[in-house]
């Protein structure tokens, strides 16, 4: 899609489709002709600053994120809402992962100062903000990984700075 703000590839229903974001909406395409299968998914009508595809539970899923810090998972196959939408609302949403818990799936969520993890199923947060910056040092990146059967949380800091915190109790 030419326009498209965000867009990649993934697996859906056995054919690897085109997934992204165009005026607000996620949609699904044809990698052949570019054209959409099924229908754009509604989006809220500010600008989504955030995008990221994964597959949970054997389901293909888009996770946008809005100017405002609404963020709401989007299954692929349905074309529908998938688990519980929820709000970040002390920071600007930059980056979003999806992570096995074990007992659920959360997403973390990464913004300039500070990283927060959440419930993809209920859309509550699991536990406080954490790795908060001061002074004039950002996150610029973050990644979610299994040491030995345990998720955690990698980031790295425009200081060159890394760190890794476990996400399950």
């Amino acid at each position: 899609r030419p326009y498209a703000s965000f867009w990649g590839m993934m697996e859906i229903d056995g054919l690897l489709r085109g997934v992204g974001v165009e005026e607000n909406r996620v949609f699904v395409s044809d990698l052949e002709t570019g054209e959409y299968v099924g229908a754009t998914f509604d989006q809220l009508s500010t600008d989504v600053v955030e995008f990221t595809t994964a597959v949970v539970d054997g389901t293909p899923i888009a996770l946008t994120a809005t100017a405002t810090g609404a963020v709401q998972a989007w299954d692929l196959d349905t074309a529908g809402a998938y688990g519980t939408a929820f709000t970040e609302q002390y920071q600007t949403v930059e980056e979003l992962r999806v992570v096995d818990l074990g007992d659920t799936t959360g997403v973390l969520v990464r913004g300039e100062r500070a990283l927060s993890l959440w419930d993809l199923s209920t859309g509550e947060r699991i536990g406080e903000s954490f790795g908060q910056l001061t002074g004039e040092v950002a996150w610029t990146n973050a990644a979610v990984a299994d040491i030995g059967g345990h998720p955690v949380a990698v980031a790295a800091s425009d200081d060159g700075h890394v760190a890794v915190w476990s996400l399950k109790g």
